[in-house]
């Protein structure tokens, strides 16, 4: 359904279901969340889902299912034990129906893909797979709920497109800084306060049991949401995050019960009580004097408010807010607050994990990415910020090294693939070690060569020298480790080195996950041309960095390429 990305994206332009500035926006969101195209559209708001799935059903001549008729269905037993939960993940297919009459298994799927089909078909073992297309995000949502029994599954995607706005008070200096008046609670027996109690605490773990699963904060909001609407009496709420930037709460999420809202009006009234006082404010709007004289509190027929901050030690991270309305709404009562005030604590607790759990994962990320490029104290002190290296790219005046691996074919023994690329593996980290006790950086590079930088992240005045020692240093390696392989009756390793000098532009590239130090320009280039002209065990040196060598890297001989002189390792 989604492949190629933009061509689905042609696709639905031609079609007029979305703009150029709807794609460029969903490719972009795309970029930073990773996902699909066409859930990417539906999640912005940027194409409506039952007109997309409508397009590629009738481009397709299969029917399809939306979000909303999947997430109140029933899914039959028969059908789900036809295909395991876990090949339903990775096949990111969902059983609807079993007709055991004519074995046909009615099927969820992105895309319509006979190579799939008859997967499933064979796996099932049944006579017949019929397809019917759907979100991926559904799908899993699904498999979530029909498989696993999460109630909250659907969250993130049966929201709506009620969009939610903060409104100004009419003035703002009215707000008072006295709790806000609760409504008397209603007589009860020990045994209803205790009943109450009990689930209370039961909906909190069930909760808690709900967050700790997600690793998204997006996803996170939604979940608490769908959980705050089975609990409260509430028409509407929207979770906000704290921006740092802005110094202000900021809508990430919203849900309406009706469905039909287009609008959620938040008191900015109430959001300044949030932050200036934390903790959770329920309110009954035409009695609290704080609220009553209040524009955006009046303009949106608001009845009764909720309030919670979302704050760990102090820290705000962001607030809940709900509201009823309409004359004969409900009014929240001190039952709901206590609730609410769980939920509150609960959430912040949950998006101060993902935090942590970002925080060391890109810190472990950043840690490894360091570590395979640079000698361990340069690495740790990159890493600790006490040496610059600019991701984006900057320039340096570096010795470079390119070490080829001469025969690499011959090394498998047998031929076998996992030989060759265990000694091309066992090599490379051979010759990082020689690099690194020289403080040179090594670029990851495919096959089996070796490229070292000497002069990143700073220049010291003897990259050259050390580039020189690094490179004897090496060709003394092989010849070390042919001895063993040869003593073992395995195929012997050669390499051949070539040295330039010059400027060289170092930045990283790639997503987050693969991202990688690459550098670019002449010197790398002329070093590798240098490596692939040389014979087995041979150093050869552009004539640059020879001249300034003066005779300090051996007896050199004029080298086989124009403008370049060897040196021969002594057998």
């Amino acid at each position: 359904m989604v492949e190629p990305k933009l061509r689905l994206g042609e696709q639905l332009l031609a079609a007029g279901l979305i703009t150029e500035d709807g794609l460029r926006e969903a490719l972009a969101e795309q970029k930073v969340e990773g996902g699909y195209l066409a859930d990417r559209l539906v999640e912005l708001g940027l194409c409506d889902e039952r007109a997309l799935l409508r397009f590629l059903a009738e481009i397709s001549g299969a029917k399809y299912i939306t979000v909303d008729t999947l997430a109140k269905a029933t899914l039959p037993a028969d059908a789900l034990e036809k295909i395991p939960a876990r090949h339903a993940e990775l096949l990111c297919v969902l059983p609807l129906a079993f007709d055991g009459k004519d074995s046909v298994l009615t099927l969820a799927v992105p895309e319509l893909e006979q190579g799939l089909f008859e997967q499933v078909r064979l796996a099932a073992g049944v006579a017949k797979v019929q397809p019917i297309v759907a979100l991926r995000a559904t799908i899993r949502a699904g498999i979530r709920r029909f498989y696993y029994a999460d109630h909250y599954a659907f969250a993130t995607l049966d929201h709506g497109t009620a969009k939610p706005v903060v409104r100004p008070a009419l003035r703002e200096s009215i707000i008072a800084r006295s709790s806000a008046p609760k409504p008397a609670p209603q007589p009860a027996s020990e045994a209803d306060l205790v009943r109450a109690e009990l689930s209370r605490w039961k909906a909190v773990a069930e909760l808690s049991r709900v967050l700790a699963r997600e690793r998204n904060v997006k996803a996170l909001l939604h979940r608490a949401l769908a959980f705050a609407f089975d609990h409260l009496p509430a028409d509407d709420g929207v979770a906000l995050l704290w921006d740092p930037k802005a110094k202000q709460l900021a809508p990430r999420a919203v849900r309406v019960r009706s469905g039909e809202t287009s609008e959620v009006p938040v008191s900015e009234t109430l959001l300044k009580e949030i932050v200036s006082e934390g903790g959770a404010i329920t309110t009954d709007a035409a009695l609290d004097e704080r609220f009553s004289r209040s524009q955006s509190i009046m303009m949106s027929a608001l009845r009764s408010a909720l309030g919670v901050a979302l704050q760990v030690n102090d820290q705000l991270s962001g607030a809940l807010v709900f509201g009823t309305r309409g004359a004969q709404a409900a009014v929240f009562d001190p039952s709901h607050l206590a609730l609410a005030e769980e939920l509150g604590k609960e959430l912040a607790l949950a998006i101060e994990r993902i935090g942590t759990f970002r925080r060391e994962e890109a810190e472990g990320l950043t840690r490894d990415r360091y570590a395979r490029h640079f000698p361990p104290a340069i690495a740790e002190q990159v890493n600790n910020g006490q040496v610059e290296l600019r991701a984006t790219g900057e320039r340096y005046k570096a010795s470079v090294l390119t070490a080829r691996v001469i025969g690499d074919g011959e090394l498998g023994e047998g031929g076998s693939p996992a030989a060759l690329v265990g000694a091309l593996s066992l090599h490379a980290e051979q010759m990082a070690d020689v690099v690194f006790a020289h403080g040179g950086m090594v670029l990851d590079n495919p096959g089996a060569h070796t490229v070292a930088l000497f002069g990143v992240p700073r220049e010291r005045g003897d990259e050259l020298d050390r580039a020189v020692v690094t490179a004897q240093e090496l060709l003394e390696r092989v010849q070390f480790a042919n001895e063993l392989r040869i003593a073992e009756g395995r195929p012997s390793l050669q390499i051949s080195i070539g040295l330039a000098r010059g400027e060289v532009i170092v930045g990283v590239v790639g997503e987050r996950l693969r991202a990688q130090f690459t550098a670019v320009g002449h010197p790398l280039a002329r070093a590798q041309q240098l490596a692939f002209a040389a014979q087995a065990g041979e150093l050869v040196i552009d004539d640059e960095p020879a001249a300034a060598l003066e005779g300090r890297a051996g007896a050199l001989q004029p080298g086989p390429l124009p403008g370049s002189q060897s040196v021969r390792r002594q057998a």
